[in-house]
């Protein structure tokens, strides 16, 4: 099979719509609304291979900013790894990431990236390690008509607690221009998150969590969560420092009803949480080998918006 290496698929739309065509295939998604709407960036360099004008395999590059104990480093994420189904098992994906190691190796302060299950034997053969992560959660405990935060720091300004909070439009420019104003002050609650990648953001709020996006005008805070039975998912906060997470949480809480437990998409700096280590095989991160690994000495989240 005599194939093509294309690094600028985004650019020619022939070729964009063609590895489009190969995500949709292989994972039921489409990155053109994201493409057209103005939110991919260079960040993002997918590596395509081309049989004709067929896409047949895929490897991407994203680059970012992560900060880490009060440092900002300079990671690649690798994501969008893709084969086409009848052109598996011949080698495409290893040729790929060669191709793809050979550019970024000491070209940053990190390489991961996410597996499944059926691909865990695949990247140990590149020098990736597995690394295991860490689920944090908050146990709510029930007063009478109201669910009150364990060990809960009240809410200073006591009106807050009746605060309005409403869900924001990701089809509309100004809740979207809110959303940016809030990303910009980062989320003071986590100990690790990537920064100045709204557009990675806008991947996952205009798509599959465009109904999570919530705004708290008296906190000038958003929250992007996800309501279950007695549950909330809390995948990020993005507010001006010096607040406190049991505070802010007090004050979204009541605009999902009854919550019990409060887990998090993302790995938070208050004391107390329960934490356990994440046994999904379908979610497993690896980090190869020869760069940074704050992973490997620490009780980490990659936060889960930031995944690729």
């Amino acid at each position: 099979m005599e194939l093509e290496l294309c690094k600028h698929v985004m650019e020619n739309e022939k070729k964009r719509a063609a590895y489009d065509a190969l995500a949709k295939e292989v994972f039921g998604l489409s990155f053109e609304a994201w493409y057209k709407n103005g939110f991919w960036s260079d960040t993002n360099q997918p590596y395509t291979l081309f049989d004709g004008e067929r896409a047949v395999a895929n490897v991407s590059i994203n680059r970012m900013h992560v900060e880490y104990e009060g440092k900002i480093r300079n990671y690649i994420q690798l994501g969008t790894v893709m084969t086409a189904p009848d052109c598996r098992g011949q080698g495409l994906a290893a040729r790929l990431m060669e191709e793809v190691l050979a550019d970024v190796r000491g070209c940053c302060d990190a390489v991961f990236l996410f597996a499944n299950c059926s691909v865990l034997d695949f990247y140990p053969r590149f020098g990736f390690r597995r690394q295991a992560q860490y689920g944090y959660a908050l146990t709510l405990e029930k007063s009478t008509g109201t669910d009150i935060l364990q060990n809960k720091t009240p809410v200073q300004d006591s009106h807050l607690a009746n605060a309005g909070v409403r869900k924001l439009v990701m089809s509309d420019a100004g809740d979207i221009a809110l959303l940016r104003r809030c990303y910009a002050r980062k989320n003071p609650f986590s100990r690790l998150q990537a920064i100045d990648n709204f557009g990675l953001l806008m991947f996952y709020c205009g798509s599959f969590f465009a109904d999570c996006v919530y705004y708290c005008e008296a906190l000038d805070a958003v929250m992007i969560a996800e309501a279950g039975e007695n549950t909330l998912r809390c995948y990020d906060i993005f507010c001006e420092a010096g607040q406190e997470l049991r505070a802010v949480l007090e004050v979204f809480l009541p605009f999902f009803g009854a919550v019990e437990t409060v887990s998090f998409g993302f790995t938070p700096k208050e004391e107390g949480l329960v934490v356990r280590r994440i046994e999904d095989d379908d979610d497993v991160l690896f980090v190869l080998d020869g760069g940074e690994n704050i992973f490997s000495g620490d009780r980490l989240y990659f936060p889960e918006l930031s995944h690729t």
